[in-house]
């Protein structure tokens, strides 16, 4: 990840540093006037003004008030495009989550799961809240976010591939509950830690049953549906989140 604060810190310091060398080796050509320094003059105007013109050109710099970044999610597949805005650089599907760098008029400057770099449009992007769940179906994990700082990640186990499939989406935790029964069709599973949020379909520990989680154990031998995470791990998302909480379900 790109470090903006810092990017620009470090180029305006060199700016500083140079104009101050600029300065004093002009300083020093005026008593002299020896053309060997003056030499040195043009190339340190010339590093400065490299300097500016990256500064003025970097997507980082448009909006230096911005202290930190945000998550966000995309409402329906997006095409992220290059600087100039003439460039599909690849198209985003509806869901993802994103980092939002800074802002350039009407888009978002965002870096993509897979370190992609680009523009997106800014209504087709929603910032995620301080507080969040994030459960990664293809990846088979779920994270906890506070504070836009990754707080928690977890293997879990999705609902069975193509049969019982977590549905994706964005959603929002309807209850906590603990030591309590869940029941189907087929089943009566008792669980410490209870966070629906998809109807029927939640986060919840499923030690009693699992000895492994993550992988490409959803494929053959998936959930009914719910999130099924570590104990320990879920023992934590429980305690830190509250109803209302958000949870992004993504592919």
């Amino acid at each position: 990840m790109y470090m903006k604060k810092e990017l620009i810190s470090a180029l305006l310091s060199t700016t500083i540093a140079v104009n101050a060398c600029a300065t004093s080796v002009s300083s020093k050509t005026m008593e002299s006037e020896e053309p060997k320094e003056k030499t040195i003059v043009e190339m340190a105007l010339n590093i400065t003004s490299l300097v500016k013109e990256y500064i003025e050109s970097n997507p980082f710099y448009f909006n230096p008030q911005i202290e930190e970044y945000n998550f966000g999610y995309l409402k329906k597949d997006s095409n992220i495009l290059g600087i100039k805005q003439d460039e599909v650089i690849d198209t985003i599907k509806k869901y993802q989550k994103v980092t939002v760098i800074n802002e350039i008029d009407n888009y978002y400057y965002v870096q993509t799961e897979d370190s992609t770099l680009g523009l997106i449009s800014k209504e087709n992007i929603e910032i995620l809240p301080d507080l969040f769940v994030e459960v990664d179906i293809s990846d088979q994990m779920v994270y906890l976010y506070k504070n836009n700082e990754l707080v928690i990640a977890s293997p879990c186990v999705t609902g069975m591939n193509n049969k019982h499939d977590t549905r994706i989406g964005y959603f929002s935790i309807k209850y906590k509950q603990t030591n309590t029964y869940l029941t189907g069709p087929g089943y009566r599973s008792y669980v410490n830690y209870w966070m629906p949020f998809d109807g029927g379909i939640g986060l919840h520990d499923a030690d009693g049953w699992r000895k492994t989680y993550g992988g490409e154990i959803y494929l053959k031998n998936g959930s009914h549906g719910c999130v099924n995470t570590p104990g320990v791990a879920v023992k934590e998302i429980f305690n830190t989140v509250s109803k209302g909480t958000r949870v992004l379900v993504h592919k």
